[in-house]
């Protein structure tokens, strides 16, 4: 209490009694959801959880050379900070609090570079809840990551019970519908028809594809179509793939993507259950070892709807499972890219997870070095569009402007 005390103290001596009371709440609030956090901890076995990250990190993760070429950040320098901080501090006051030291200290400096990061409580359940659907409902290949989370530290830390670990044969099939999500526009009737989508949203799928398709339909004999993705963050690859793409192709469209990956243990641990022929690396690079490959092949489902020119608009908002939309669209030869490379994640797998050992607290992790037909990594160098946006336009008008200049 004493501790709630001499927050409000700091608090503007003319702050409204309104203001006031809800501070207070706000405050007892906190102090009531730290309560499950372990707060007698000695530090050593905090320290031990920093180095059981830094040792899964360093031998598992590709992307600390990446992380340092784009943000000047050294990951190594971050945890010996980190290290050197935690040895002066007499206690740690839970785990809660060393939470926000790994979250201030070392994943802000680097997120979202390489995927690394670190779970908070709704996340984590969230998560866990999806993966155990799929796993469910052919996916097998996800129980390892299941399998992390369940631990009597994380089922601790994150207020995890039996009840979390039973997965509904139907939760795999949940659908919402987002608001807004995807929008359509006539921007030149019979000539150009507009798209956005704000995220690919796994369980919007159903309500999205029937308002795609049936734009699609609309538009069938269009001379183009432009499908804007810029500022996407991503969500599932299916919703493009399936909602998209595989309604306007009239015939299979494959894109294959080199990779390579740290053959530590860890990664090997999930690897294992997925259905990969890794084979070694002569020459290894920055201890990237074994190397495989992606196949990504889509199905046409409707004979292909659309059968104009398709224009995809990119930006460095564009990431993961959108960015994934991008590479396959430039690659696969199914739209022409305008705009600016995209944010990340031309290609991989959903990020590990690790659970550090004592206080259970989960971080994820981009496992594999994916790389565009030219050699170049998605997570630094993202997807190149055919066109950037010309001088003093966005990538709308910029792809207006050819348009048009087609036509004259």
């Amino acid at each position: 209490m004493e501790c709630i005390l001499s927050k409000l103290r700091i608090l503007n001596n003319r702050i409204t009694i309104k203001r006031l009371i809800i501070s207070l709440t706000m405050l007892l609030l906190s102090a009531c959801n730290r309560t499950h956090h372990i707060s007698d901890r000695p530090t050593n076995e905090y320290i031990e959880d920093l180095d059981y990250l830094y040792y899964i990190i360093s031998n598992n993760w590709p992307f600390s050379d990446t992380a340092y070429r784009i943000r000047g950040v050294d990951f190594s320098a971050l945890v010996a900070e980190t290290r050197t901080y935690l040895e002066s501090r007499e206690q740690i006051r839970d785990d809660l609090e060393f939470w926000n030291i790994l979250h201030s200290r070392i994943v802000e400096p680097i997120t979202p570079i390489g995927h690394f990061g670190i779970l908070d409580e709704s996340f984590l359940k969230s998560s866990l809840s999806g993966l155990g659907a799929l796993a469910h409902h052919g996916y097998p290949f996800l129980q390892t990551y299941i399998d992390v989370l369940d631990n009597t530290a994380t089922r601790h830390f994150y207020r995890l019970t039996d009840n979390d670990f039973i997965f509904d044969d139907t939760a795999g099939d949940y659908q919402t519908t987002i608001q807004g999500n995807v929008t359509t526009d006539i921007l030149e009737d019979g000539l150009i028809a507009y798209v956005r989508i704000s995220t690919m949203s796994r369980s919007a799928m159903d309500s999205d594809g029937a308002i795609l398709l049936d734009f699609f339909r609309q538009v069938a004999d269009f001379e183009h179509l432009i499908i804007d993705i810029q500022s996407n963050p991503g969500g599932a690859s299916a919703f493009f793939y399936d909602l998209v793409i595989a309604p306007n192709i009239s015939e299979p469209l494959t894109v294959i993507y080199p990779w390579l990956v740290m053959a530590h243990d860890h990664n090997m641990m999930f690897l294992e259950r997925y259905d990969f022929e890794l084979t070694p690396v002569e020459e290894p690079f920055r201890n990237l070892n074994m190397r495989s490959y992606f196949e990504t092949r889509i199905y046409p489902t409707h004979d292909g709807i659309f059968s104009g020119q398709i224009w995809l608009l990119v930006d460095g908002g564009t990431f993961s499972a959108a960015g994934s939309a991008a590479s396959t669209s430039k690659y696969g030869g199914f739209a022409t890219l305008v705009g600016q490379p995209t944010g990340s994640a031309g290609a991989g797998l959903d990020p590990f997870f690790l659970a550090l050992p004592n206080t259970g607290i989960v971080f994820r992790y981009a496992p594999i070095y994916a790389t565009d037909p030219e050699g170049r990594n998605f997570y630094e160098f993202g997807v190149s569009p055919h066109f950037y946006n010309m001088s003093n336009k966005n990538a709308l008008e910029t792809t207006l402007y050819l348009i048009r200049s087609r036509q004259s």
